[in-house]
């Protein structure tokens, strides 16, 4: 009895932390995992849309485009963050272990905007994340006609050619990632 009253608080504690941070409908796991493999439709020049738009590399403070970073040689995990965000800086240390335990099957990107760019820093120092973290100077990169990062934190896979493969918010799954990943280069 007493499990499953703390059980239900934390539910309703993380309720509460997705609905302040970005669209969720619920609290318990992978919410709006779409699988997408949309065959050439959000891509300007062979990258998808966002990816020509300049951020700054918060390791090395460089304004850079996301297609520079993308190495094209395994598939591209697009995680989007705020700062101010709670899950995200909780989920942070996880997708950064995530990252390193995956480095030679996924190569995992960090995309942040709203607050600002000293905020994110402290985000990146704080969380003590080593993986590639990126910045917008503004939100445009999170639009519709770019990235399409109408939530955060969201997840979107990319196959090696740049494909959407898939599109999560609020939850990073471990497994569902990896399960897409094996899919497209099976």
């Amino acid at each position: 009895m007493r499990r499953t009253y703390k059980s239900a608080l934390v539910a309703i504690a993380l309720g509460f932390v997705a609905a302040s941070c970005g669209e969720a409908t619920t609290a318990t796991g992978n919410v709006n995992t779409v699988s997408v493999n949309e065959e050439g439709g959000e891509s300007v020049g062979g990258q998808p849309k966002g990816f020509g738009d300049e951020v700054v590399d918060l390791a090395t403070g460089e304004t850079v485009t996301i297609g520079d970073i993308v190495t094209g040689d395994r598939p591209v995990l697009v995680w989007s963050f705020a700062p101010h965000c709670g899950t995200c800086r909780a989920e942070a240390p996880v997708i950064d272990a995530f990252a390193k335990a995956n480095e030679d099957k996924v190569q995992v990107i960090g995309i942040g905007a709203t607050d600002t760019v000293e905020y994110a820093q402290d985000f990146k120092a704080s969380t003590q994340v080593e993986s590639s973290i990126l910045w917008s100077q503004t939100s445009a990169i999170w639009g519709e006609d770019k990235l399409n990062l109408q939530s955060f934190p969201r997840y979107k896979v990319y196959s090696q050619d740049l494909t959407l493969e898939s599109d999560s918010q609020f939850g990073f799954n471990e497994i569902s990632v990896l399960q897409t990943i094996e899919q497209m280069t099976a």
